[in-house]
Formats: structure tokens, sequence, C-alpha cells
């Protein structure tokens, strides 16, 4: 509700992201995409560059005092 609201993303949220999605596209590229599919791999390192862009220009929530 609060990013919906333009109040940003707390820290944690981000740095959560942004592990889960490398991690994700990491075994997507070698465990499920056979080596002689090398574009495939290159296709989803874009992907994971453009999400991470993304991610990092949402505005940080900092905590109420």
């Amino acid at each position: 509700r609060r990013y919906r609201n333009g109040e940003g993303l707390p820290l944690v949220s981000k740095v959560a992201t942004l592990v889960l999605l490398w991690a994700t596209l990491a075994v997507s590229a070698f465990a499920a995409v056979p080596s002689r599919l090398w574009w495939l791999r290159i296709i989803l390192l874009l992907v994971g560059v453009g999400v991470t862009v993304h991610v990092l220009r949402i505005k940080t929530r900092r905590r109420q005092a």
C-alpha cells in the first residue's frame, strides 16, 4: 500500500528482492538453460540488469522515528 502511494520501499525489501532476483536468474541460467542457448542466458542477464535498475530507482522509505 505504501509503495503504491509513492512512499517507496524499505531498504530490507529492496535487498531481499534483488537477492531473490539474482539467485533465481542464476539458477535458471545455469540449471534450466542448456549451454547451446547462450543467447538466452544473455537475455536473462539483461532482464536482471533492467529489473535491478528499476528497483534501485524506487524511492527508499525510511523508518519513522
